[in-house]
C-alpha cells in the first residue's frame, strides 16, 4: 500500500471517529510530534529502574510463564 493511499484511508477514517477521548489523543500527537517519537525521556527515573530491572531478569531468565502466574492469582481475579 503506498503512503498516499494509507492517507487516504486514514483520513477516510478520522471523519466518522465519534470517539472524543480518541480525537483528543490523535490531536495531541500531531501538536506533540516528538511525544511519541522517544518515550524513554518522559517517564521517571523510578519508571526507567524498574525496566532495567524486568530487563535483567529477563536476561537471567528470572521470569515464569504467564500461564502459570494466571494459575496462581486465578482466584483474584
Amino acid at each position: 500500500m503506498s503512503v498516499e493511499t494509507q492517507k487516504q484511508e486514514l483520513i477516510e477514517w478520522l471523519r466518522s471517529v465519534k470517539d472524543q477521548s480518541l480525537l483528543e489523543k490523535i490531536q495531541f500527537l500531531k501538536d506533540h510530534p516528538k511525544a511519541s517519537a522517544d518515550w524513554w525521556e518522559s517517564i521517571s527515573e523510578s519508571a526507567k529502574l524498574s525496566i532495567d530491572r524486568g530487563l535483567e531478569d529477563v536476561a537471567k531468565s528470572k521470569t515464569k510463564p504467564h500461564s502459570e502466574i494466571r494459575k496462581k492469582y486465578a482466584k483474584w481475579v
